[in-house]
């Protein structure tokens, strides 16, 4: 991206605000935390975002961390698809409540739930409780 265009800090404030003024909404969401992207194409795919991210680099195990806002990793894979998503959300037990009253629980372990696969074109949404 180029800074004289697109204001990521800007703009992740403007996001930050807006999401505080509806509390997180029904999930209590408070920030995501990571992207996971799986690619076929792993050393093309981090070229390509190398260069969007400049100057941020890649860690050795293929993320990037930009800032305060989500890390983003790209793994190998047999097909280019979104594999995860993690969410950090104010009360675990209320986003499991809210999910299972809308039948959208999935695993449900005792520091994180998913969402059900089924229900999100099989992207795995993990939640965790902020710290």
């Amino acid at each position: 991206y180029h800074p004289g265009l697109f204001n990521p800090p800007a703009w992740r404030n403007t996001l930050q605000k807006k999401l505080k003024e509806i509390k997180g909404g029904p999930l209590g969401i408070e920030y995501v935390k990571e992207l996971e992207l799986r690619v076929k194409d792993k050393e093309k795919a981090l070229q390509k975002w190398q260069n969007l991210l400049r100057p941020h680099l890649f860690s050795s195990d293929g993320c990037f961390a930009v800032g305060d806002g989500p890390r983003l990793c790209i793994m190998e894979s047999d097909k280019d698809y979104i594999h995860s998503i993690k969410i950090k959300v104010k009360s675990l037990d209320n986003a499991r409540e809210f999910l299972s009253s809308r039948g959208l629980l999935g695993q449900d372990k005792k520091h994180s739930i998913t969402l059900n696969p089924d229900k999100t074109f099989g992207i795995l949404f993990e939640i965790l409780e902020a710290e």
